[in-house]
């Protein structure tokens, strides 16, 4: 799944995602909560950027997984949820 790691990627993904491909559901990206922190799936790195919405991120381990919101106004923020939740995946290909 997709990692952001600056303010660019996520105004990026945000409008190609939200305005360009027109996705009206929250999606999934890369990140988790594991030992105690916020961590990236792809190197177990900590975030470096963080976009969260106000009251994010939620306490309780159970919601661990993090979602980017579609609706206005607070396209493009992030909350953690449950990982048993139905959403679209944000998926990245490396470069070559």
């Amino acid at each position: 799944m997709a990692t952001i790691r600056f303010k660019d990627e996520q105004d990026f993904l945000s409008k190609l995602v939200f305005k360009e491909l027109k996705v009206v559901d929250n999606v999934w990206i890369g990140a988790g909560y594991g030992g105690g922190k916020f961590k990236w799936y792809v190197d177990s790195s900590e975030l470096s950027y963080a976009n969260w919405a106000e009251g994010s991120p939620k306490d309780g381990e159970e919601k661990s997984c993090v979602e980017m919101l579609s609706e206005t106004p607070s396209t493009g923020k992030w909350v953690n949820e449950l990982c048993v939740k139905k959403n679209v995946a944000l998926c990245e290909k490396p470069q070559k």
